[in-house]
């Protein structure tokens, strides 16, 4: 899970997305005022959003050892042209099938055993 706390001020928060490895992870929307895909207001989505998102990280773009993450904020456009803003990367090491006493192989990125070895 990854918890986010954000702000615009313009149009509001429309969408916050966790990036892994550059790629999209995961997404949680803000609530914004829409009609048949327009705004109904000058600022129609929430000048806030705060929560959390779900990431599973077995599945790509994550992989068994170290990834970089961020997360990133953008505001409502109708254009595809929304302004995103994105936290600095940080470093996120993660070890899917590995037992307690195991960890990742440098250079695998299989979640089997084989990607695993003791301590």
């Amino acid at each position: 899970t990854v918890a986010f706390d954000t702000a615009d001020t313009g149009s509001g928060v429309a969408r916050v997305l966790v990036l892994a490895n550059g790629e999209s992870a995961g997404a949680s929307s803000g609530n914004c005022v829409l009609g048949n895909g327009f705004a109904l207001a000058f600022k129609p989505c929430s000048p806030t959003l705060a929560g959390a998102t779900a990431v599973n990280t077995a599945a790509a773009p994550w992989r068994n050892g170290q990834n970089t993450v961020q997360v990133c904020a953008e505001d409502y456009s109708t254009d595809g042209t929304a302004n995103r803003t994105c936290s600095a990367a940080q470093t996120v090491r993660v070890l899917n099938g590995c037992g307690l006493n195991r960890r990742a192989e440098p250079g695998l990125h299989s979640r089997g055993p084989a990607a695993c070895r003791s301590w």
